[in-house]
């Protein structure tokens, strides 16, 4: 609803009355309707009014900083994350793994069929059965939310672990990456979910490694050097802020 006095546009709520209304009421939270009988140059001010009000709210969510933001994509949009990424990967070592020695294995064996192949049908079946080895911890990070999210993706990177799948939610991300099998221990998964909250971020990380009780201390490792990775990163970012 709008009320003209003297030239100027006032914008009430037409559900409850408040007074500032434009496309939503912060009193109520209600959407205006715009009600129009003819098309008139009224009618045409208040479809002007209204395209501004979204215009503005479009420009106050792109002055966000990728620091504040939890978001993936948001994150990754930034040119300075991306170029810490390359850097966190390009000091990564990746040894040998499990599937390697079987690869060379299948090709010198006479005995006619791929274990490579072979481990990959019977270890999901495995999971299944709880025949597996879950490792789980968690810590806290008071840091900007972007900035913690950039420092789990470099300490993946600096693993040369790849992020298979990735669930985003308004205050959280989830990141599930493959873990390569050892000479010790077969391959499985590394889940990590980090939840905002109340100027922090929790960061939870679990492990599970697939058809064997035991890692022999792999996941509990591994586990400590992502938030001993996590820690040194955001203390790298800290200092090239103060830097710059």
């Amino acid at each position: 609803m709008q009320i003209r006095i003297q030239g100027t546009t006032s914008m009430y709520c037409v559900h409850c009355g408040a007074d500032g209304a434009a496309t939503f009421c912060a009193k109520c939270g209600q959407r205006q309707e715009l009600l129009v009988a003819e098309e008139s140059p009224s009618s045409k001010s208040s479809d002007s009014i209204v395209e501004a009000a979204d215009n503005e709210a479009v420009m106050i969510e792109a002055v966000i900083h990728w620091t504040e933001s939890i978001q993936y994509e948001t994150v990754l949009a930034s040119e300075d994350a991306r170029n810490r990424i390359t850097l966190a990967a390009r000091d990564s070592r990746q040894g040998v793994t499990g599937e390697d020695l079987l690869a060379v294995f299948d090709a010198v064996s006479p005995i006619g069929f791929s274990l490579v192949k072979l481990s990959k049908v019977i270890l999901p079946i495995c999971d299944k059965l709880g025949l597996k080895t879950d490792r789980h911890a968690t810590e806290v990070f008071f840091a900007p939310p972007g900035r913690v999210l950039l420092a789990t993706l470099c300490a993946l990177a600096a693993k040369s672990l790849m992020i298979a799948e990735v669930h985003q939610d308004i205050d959280k991300c989830s990141l599930t990456a493959a873990l390569p099998s050892t000479l010790i221990t077969n391959c499985g998964k590394l889940h990590l979910l980090l939840e905002e909250s109340d100027g922090c971020v929790q960061v939870s990380v679990a492990t599970t490694i697939s058809a064997q009780w035991y890692d022999w201390g792999k996941s509990k490792r591994l586990i400590a050097e992502i938030f001993a990775a996590i820690n040194s990163d955001l203390h790298h970012q800290q200092s090239d802020q103060h830097a710059a």
